[in-house]
């Protein structure tokens, strides 16, 4: 870090695809124990988008200045909404680029009226945020969050793990089929791809026999894709907890059959 002039760490805690959970606790272990040995003051911002919701996320824990996250993937509540976590020093250090008459008061003089008014931003995390907004949608986040907490974030992570791994170990043991997940600890997002098979036809195919599944292209992840080789667009399959273990099984065994009939229509009589 100091050979670097670092001022800022950035990292997302599980990305868009490849099933990859990373370290964020150990990256803010080594960065508090760097500020704190050179009194230095490296802002370390984590991004939780994808995380909060199956995985136990600790500010705490993870040591972090910023933690971003959204409401409408692994929480299940309504697009468009989200949180921000920061802390109160850093907060009423740092001004928003967009502001309207909730997030700062614009004062005047009233000795001189003629002067430059001065803007006063709001303290704490209110400088961030804007009068309009959707109360309904807020809502439905609060319920969504109350939602997971009453099962339990780490019951849930066990149970996306176990059913994630099951998805994977089958997809792994299919003919002509490959699993992009990486590292060493992995989540409950699962991407795949079958060779020879466009994958927004075989995510058609599968919807049509009942699966939810979502296509990342390439360019979500670009430097990953580029440096992985992967295909342009690569299958998502997000197993929640709600998820049973024969909608696994059955997810594999529609692949396989689908990848086999592809494999038919191509083969030489």
């Amino acid at each position: 870090l100091h050979d670097h002039n670092v001022g800022m760490v950035c990292v997302t805690h599980i990305p868009t695809n490849g099933g990859l959970v990373n370290p964020v606790e150990q990256v803010g272990q080594v960065i508090k124990s760097y500020n704190e040995k050179n009194k230095d003051s490296i802002v370390y911002i984590v991004d939780a988008c994808q995380s909060v919701g199956q995985w136990p996320v600790s500010v705490k824990s993870i040591h972090c200045d910023m933690l971003s996250a959204c409401g409408r993937k692994f929480l299940r509540g309504p697009r468009g909404t989200g949180f921000l976590y920061m802390k109160q020093t850093l907060a009423e250090s740092i001004e928003p680029s967009h502001m309207d008459h909730y997030c700062a008061q614009v004062e005047l003089d009233p000795a001189d009226t003629s002067s430059d008014p001065t803007v006063v931003f709001r303290q704490g995390a209110g400088r961030f945020e804007f009068w309009e907004a959707s109360i309904a949608s807020q809502l439905g986040f609060g319920a969504a969050i109350d939602y997971a907490q009453s099962i339990g974030v780490k019951a849930i992570q066990t149970r996306v793990t176990m059913l994630a791994d099951r998805l994977r170990e089958g997809l792994a043991n299919l003919p002509n089929v490959s699993v992009h997940d990486i590292g060493t600890v992995k989540c409950a997002i699962v991407s795949f791809s079958a060779e020879g098979i466009s994958t927004l036809y075989l995510k058609t195919k599968l919807e049509s026999k009942g699966h939810c599944l979502g296509v990342v292209p390439s360019s979500s992840t670009p430097i990953d894709s580029a440096r992985r080789r992967l295909p342009g667009f690569i299958l998502r399959a997000s197993v929640h907890y709600f998820c049973l273990e024969k909608e696994i099984d059955t997810l594999v065994e529609d692949v396989e059959n689908l990848v086999m009939i592809e494999k038919e229509k191509v083969s030489p009589v």
